[in-house]
C-alpha cells in the first residue's frame, strides 16, 4: 500500500480535503480488514482498486463495494459478529475501539471537549468484563444476570458492550466484587466510558438488557466512524 499512498499524496497535496478523504476511505477498509479477520485474499481486492485509481471517488466507490457486496468478507453483517464474540476472537483491537469511542464520549460532552485521551494515559491497560468471566455463586445478590445456556450463546459475556478499559490496578482491586461496588469505582475515574455504566443500569443491576444497550451503542459508534456514507 505504501506506493499507493506516496502516488496519493502527489496527486493531492494540494487539496487536504481529497487526501483526507483518501486517508478516510483506507483507514476505514483496514479496520474492518483487522476486526473481521477473514483469511480471504485481502491484498489481491484491495490491489483491484488501487491499481487504477486516478480520483477520490473512484476509489470510495471501489472500496464501499468490498464491504458491501456480498461476494466479500468486510461487509457491516461480518463487522456485528466480530463485536459479538470480540474477546475471544480478536482481543488486540479492543484497547484501540475503546479509546477512539473514549475520545467520541469526550466529544459529545461540553466538559470534555478538547481533552483528547489515548491509551498512554492508562498505566497498564487491561479489559475488565464487567459481568465477571467466572460467574459468581452469589449472583443475583452481586448484581448480575444469570450465567445461563442464553447469557453464553447469545455472547453477552465476551462481546464487546460488557468490555471496558481499565488500568490494571483498578481492574485487580475489582475481582468479582458485587456489581455495586464496581459502580461506584467507575464515578470517579477519568474515563468517560466507566463513568457512563450508570446509563445502561436499571435496579443497580448489569444484566443482559444493560448489556445489550450498551453493545448496541458502541456498534452504532463503530459503524458510524468505520462506514462508507
Amino acid at each position: 500500500m505504501y506506493p499507493f499512498i506516496l502516488k496519493a499524496y502527489h496527486l493531492f497535496r494540494e487539496d487536504k480535503k481529497q487526501l483526507e478523504s483518501i486517508f478516510h476511505a483506507l483507514e476505514i477498509i483496514a479496520f474492518r480488514d483487522k476486526l473481521v479477520k477473514t483469511r480471504a485474499d485481502f491484498a489481491s481486492r484491495l490491489n483491484e482498486v488501487l491499481k487504477n485509481f486516478t480520483k477520490v471517488e473512484d476509489l470510495e466507490n471501489g472500496l464501499k463495494a468490498i464491504c458491501t457486496e456480498e461476494k466479500w468478507y468486510w461487509r457491516d453483517d461480518a463487522v456485528s459478529d466480530a463485536l459479538d464474540n470480540i474477546y475471544i476472537d480478536n482481543d488486540t483491537i479492543i484497547p484501540y475501539i475503546l479509546m477512539r469511542y473514549e475520545n467520541h464520549l469526550r466529544a459529545n460532552n461540553a466538559k470534555e471537549k478538547g481533552y483528547s485521551f489515548s491509551l498512554e494515559d492508562i498505566k497498564e491497560i487491561t479489559i475488565e468484563h464487567i459481568a465477571p468471566q467466572t460467574e459468581n455463586g452469589k449472583r443475583l445478590a452481586s448484581g448480575y444476570d444469570k450465567y445461563d445456556k442464553e447469557f453464553y450463546e447469545e455472547c453477552y459475556l465476551h462481546c464487546i458492550g460488557n468490555l471496558l478499559l481499565i488500568d490494571k490496578s483498578h481492574n485487580s482491586s475489582l475481582g468479582n466484587k458485587p456489581f455495586k461496588n464496581k459502580l461506584a469505582s467507575y464515578e470517579n475515574t477519568p474515563l468517560a466510558q466507566q463513568r457512563e455504566i450508570k446509563d445502561f443500569v436499571k435496579d443497580d443491576k448489569w444484566d443482559k438488557d444493560a448489556i445489550s444497550a450498551r453493545h448496541e451503542k458502541i456498534e452504532k459508534f463503530v459503524f458510524e466512524t468505520w462506514s462508507f456514507a
